[in-house]
């Protein structure tokens, strides 16, 4: 018995967890970028709103005037699509796992 009591007498270590991962990624989910300012992190918030806007205006400068055989505004059209979801996947990572 009193080896049982030994071992009861040491105290519990409880690690804290955090819960405030999958809400801030939803949420940036639907709008890039929010997570991260619900964190806490607004300089990141800031740095994915400009990356969306710029990947946007590639996007967007690549589609306005893709005519055949211009090859150089389908691969801006490309590259900026895929900075899009990049980025967009990036965000919903970085809500989810910073602290």
């Amino acid at each position: 018995m009193k080896h049982f009591e030994q071992q009861n007498s040491q105290p519990i270590q409880h690690q804290e967890v955090n819960k405030k991962h999958g809400v801030p990624a939803l949420i940036s989910f639907f709008i890039p970028g929010m997570g991260q300012l619900i964190k806490g992190h607004i300089g990141k918030a800031f740095l994915i709103w400009l990356l969306i806007v710029g990947a946007f205006v590639i996007f967007a400068i690549g589609g306005v005037s893709t005519q055949q055989g211009d090859d150089s505004k389908a691969v801006l059209t490309l590259l900026g699509l895929v900075a899009l979801v990049v980025i967009f996947f990036w965000n919903i990572y970085d809500a989810y796992n910073s602290n």
